[in-house]
């Protein structure tokens, strides 16, 4: 949660009732919330320490972007990480995600 707040609890409580999993987060700027952080710490763990001029150089860059036009996405030529209602379905090139029988079930809709 971003903040421990009644309204923060009310709104996950609430979420996670409608869909019935109470591991899941929210849509994409949960997503893409986590997905910062988890570079954020990535960049920490690299420079091993928090000093910020340390973080910033070991830091990768991100960008987040929902798309689902695949020709587009491989213009970008970079790592892909595909979301799926909260989860990582996968984590990898463009070849490989493509490939992955759980992102063609959720996105491609080819088999």
């Amino acid at each position: 949660m971003s903040a421990d707040t009644p309204e923060n609890k009310a709104f996950s409580e609430a979420w996670h009732a409608l869909i019935k999993d109470d591991k899941r987060v929210t849509n994409d700027p949960m997503e893409a919330h986590y997905i910062g952080y988890k570079k954020w710490v990535n960049a920490v763990t690299a420079a091993g320490t928090t000093e910020v001029d340390a973080v910033s150089a070991a830091k990768t860059r991100a960008v987040v972007v929902a798309e689902h036009d695949m020709e587009f996405i491989r213009r970008l030529n970079c790592r892909v990480m595909v979301l799926h209602e909260g989860a990582v379905l996968a984590e990898a090139s463009l070849d490989h995600v493509t490939v992955d029988p759980q992102v063609i079930a959720a996105y491609l809709g080819r088999g």
